[in-house]
């Protein structure tokens, strides 16, 4: 076979020797190694619906904000990787609805969480890095930092998050909402669930990911992965969103819930490397950025 092959080799430089067309021949291979790199580099890249690392400066890698300029804040210190993250100031005194401020919300956009819809558009990958201030005060009115909202059915209100962090105490928590009803009654889901709680940490950035298979029936195929720090931790398996046809969407910032500790005017946490992956994602993809998770 190998003989044949340097026959044939040897039989088409003889045939076709000139060096025009020996460099026309090697433009072209050129062009297809390069053409069929490309298509590999954008399917990688494809695989990422976000890539929110404020290099830019700015929030324009989002889709939209809630808070006031001064609650959403392109810093330079301390940054997870990279020159620039985002501080979130969220200020008591904004209850209102001014430049898009909402009840204690300061808050970042991105549209294409998921949604259950059979094995369509069901699995999703988030990634977030997120860093407490030393003089962060512990408060029993919960701060969520991390959400995934749903978007109501015409016979619907707006409802709670299906999946959330959030700080609670001295606690951050992921938590599970569901209901398998067409028409849920109001902000009442038939089932809640605290699948992941661990100590807070002060003064260093703590690496986020989850990987959701979207699902809101009992016996059905739901599931939570969760890694922190690059540490896998148990997974969660059961419902975790409501039976809805509009895609959900991405909210990273602070959410007061209830109100505030008394003598708290304001609440601080820095977020970094915020990402969101479809199914043919994975933690290797999603995480590239990160080369130690302890930095």
């Amino acid at each position: 076979m190998v003989t044949t092959c340097v026959s044939v080799g040897t039989s088409f430089w003889g045939r076709y020797s000139k060096p025009f067309v020996r460099r026309s021949f090697f433009f072209l291979l050129h062009c297809c190694c390069f053409v069929a790199l490309s298509h590999s580099i954008y399917a990688q890249e494809n695989d990422l619906l976000l890539n929110g690392n404020f290099e830019t400066g700015d929030l324009s890698q989002f889709g939209g904000s809630e808070g006031l300029d001064e609650e959403l804040l392109i810093v330079n210190n301390p940054v997870r990787i990279g020159r620039s993250a985002l501080k979130i100031n969220c200020l008591k005194s904004d209850y209102s609805t001014k430049k898009g401020g909402n009840k204690w919300r300061a808050e970042i956009i991105r549209d294409g969480a998921g949604v259950d819809s059979g094995n369509h558009n069901s699995i999703r990958w988030f990634a977030l890095s997120t860093y407490l201030p030393m003089d962060w005060q512990n408060d029993s009115y919960s701060d969520i930092i991390f959400q995934i909202h749903e978007r109501p059915s015409d016979c619907e209100t707006w409802r709670s998050p299906p999946l959330y962090l959030r700080i609670n105490n001295d606690k951050m928590q992921l938590n599970v909402r569901w209901d398998a009803k067409e028409c849920s009654d109001g902000n009442k889901a038939e089932g809640t669930a605290t699948i992941y709680s661990t100590p807070i940490v002060k003064g260093r950035w703590i690496d986020w990911v989850f990987k959701v298979r979207w699902d809101y029936r009992k016996d059905g195929e739901g599931y939570v992965e969760i890694w922190q720090d690059n540490i896998k931790r148990p997974t969660y398996q059961g419902p975790n969103c409501y039976n809805d046809k509009k895609e959900m969407y991405l909210k990273a910032g602070i959410y007061k819930i209830n109100g505030w500790k008394e003598g708290l005017t304001n609440r601080v946490v820095y977020i970094d490397e915020v990402k969101m992956g479809n199914e043919t994602c994975n933690y290797k993809k999603i995480m590239t950025h990160i080369t130690d998770a302890r930095q």
